[in-house]
This record gives structure tokens, sequence and C-alpha cells, in this order.
């Protein structure tokens, strides 16, 4: 069975990291065994979360894992595609992962009042930390990813110009997606597991962002959303999801759909830790 190593379970998501929680999504739709289970920074073999391993096999990385499953069940979600379209989803892998994971990172650090909210969720990965080191692996986390979002370039942004790219991003998710059942035809691909997992990241959060409630409540051209959105994280039936207005950082055991529970086992367990090192998103 396949191990995947994340950071914890928030606000009913899976894992607080979408690059976690993507790699979840994506088991979850291709019906793999897999147990998720808490990794530690220390022994990750990049320094990062997540990474797989499957017997004697380590693979790190989101794009590398999903390289190595795409392999194991002979590429399950994306056989059908096009080369054309393959093109298209890999450009929304890439458009999550490179540019709107910015908009994640500034909802969760960039602001004080948000950061209080985040940091019990490093508490917990770090709980087995006395109080003073776990303080202190809270704030070099949250120093790292400040500075690397500054030297992203958005970081040097202004709260609502960053924020605007982030809605022109979600704009553009929905205007392709339109009335599709996803975003590349009938079927689920390896696009909706990216959009929806950092989609989860935006919308099921406590945080007070503009554009999440856009995401929510508004299309293109001020055009309501609702049912956009719906579609846009219309892989929700792979992955549990709370109510969309639920606020409050609490730690929660994911809950498998009823149609996987029997054939994918999945459970949240503590991989041995030792002293805490980099913290990634």
């Amino acid at each position: 069975m396949i191990t995947l190593y994340g950071h914890v379970p928030a606000w009913g998501i899976p894992d607080l990291s979408p690059f976690v929680t993507k790699i979840d999504c994506y088991l979850r739709m291709t019906g793999t065994p897999y147990q998720l289970v808490m990794g530690a920074l220390t022994t990750a073999p990049k320094g990062k979360l997540p990474y797989i391993e499957d017997g004697a096999i380590t693979v790190a990385d989101s794009s590398f894992i999903l390289d190595y499953l795409r392999q194991l069940d002979d590429d399950r979600l994306d056989r059908h595609l096009t080369p054309k379209e393959r093109a298209v989803a890999l450009l929304f892998w890439r458009l999550m992962d490179e540019s709107f994971y910015w908009s994640l990172v500034q909802a969760r650090y960039r602001r004080d009042e948000d950061f209080k909210l985040y940091d019990p969720l490093w508490g917990q990965f770090y709980g087995d930390l006395s109080d003073a080191a776990r303080t202190a692996a809270i704030q070099a986390a949250r120093d790292r990813l400040l500075l690397e979002f500054y030297q992203s370039g958005r970081g040097r942004l202004s709260l609502a110009e960053a924020e605007q790219i982030g809605r022109r991003e979600l704009d553009c998710i929905v205007t392709y997606l339109g009335d599709q059942p996803y975003l590349l035809g009938a079927q689920p691909t390896t696009a909706d597991a990216a959009v929806h997992a950092f989609l989860q990241g935006l919308i099921y959060v406590p945080f007070d962002l503009r554009s999440a409630e856009s995401c929510r409540r508004q299309g293109p051209g001020g055009r309501p959303r609702t049912r956009h959105s719906r579609r846009s994280c219309s892989c929700r039936r792979y992955s549990p999801l709370p109510s969309p207005r639920r606020s409050g950082a609490r730690r929660a055991r994911p809950r498998r759909p009823p149609a996987l529970r029997r054939r994918v086992p999945c459970d949240i367990r503590r991989s041995p830790r030792s002293s805490p090192s980099r913290a990634t998103a």
C-alpha cells in the first residue's frame, strides 16, 4: 500500500497543504489504496512534504509523485486526453502550483490576525516539541514563507494588488470551465485534482479574503458564481468538504466518501519525529 506523508488535517480538509491534498484527491479519484500519515520535515527526502513510499520506493515532490502514480495506474485519469488537452492539464497544474499558491500564502502568513488562526495547526504539527522549540519552529516557518513570498514578486505588491491577481486567475478557471462538468470535459482529470485542492484551501478556511468570497458568490463580470464554484470543485465527491462558512481552526480526522470507504483505506497516523527543520506550505 502507498503511504502518503503530509502535515495535519485542517478545517475538514485532508491536509493543510494543497500539495498534499491534491495527491490525496488523485488517489481517491483513481481508487488507489493508500494511507495518509503525518510526516516529519527532518526525514522528508527534500525537506518538504508531501512524499510517498511504495514499498522500497520513495518519491518526493508532488509533480514527480503524480508521474509515478500515473505509471502505476496506466494514466487512468488522463489517458483519454489528446496531446493538446494534456498540455492544458499541465498548464492548470502549474497555474495552481506556481502562481495561485501565493494567494494562499498571503491568506495564511502575511497578516498577523490571519496567522493567529493558522498558528495552531503548526502547533499540532510540532506538537512533540517543547513550548520554546515549537514557538521557534513556527516563527521560522512563517519567516521563510514570507521571504519566499517576497522573492516571488507577489509579496512586493499590496494586499489588494496580490488579491486582484488571484481573482483574475479564478476568473480564468471559471471561464474555461464554462458549462462542462469538469475542466476538460465529461471526465475528471489531473487538472481537476489540482484546482480542487487549491480551491479547498481558499474557500473552506476561516480567513477573510475577498477572492474567497468572489469564488463563492460571483463569476466573471459580476455574474452569480454559485453554480460555477460548485463545478470548479466538482471533484468534491472524492474528498470530504466542510461547510464553506465554517470558521475556526481545529484538527479533524478526514472522512472518506461512502463510495470509497471500503476500497480506499486511508488513516492519519503520526510518524517518528525529530527536531524541526524547514517547514513547507
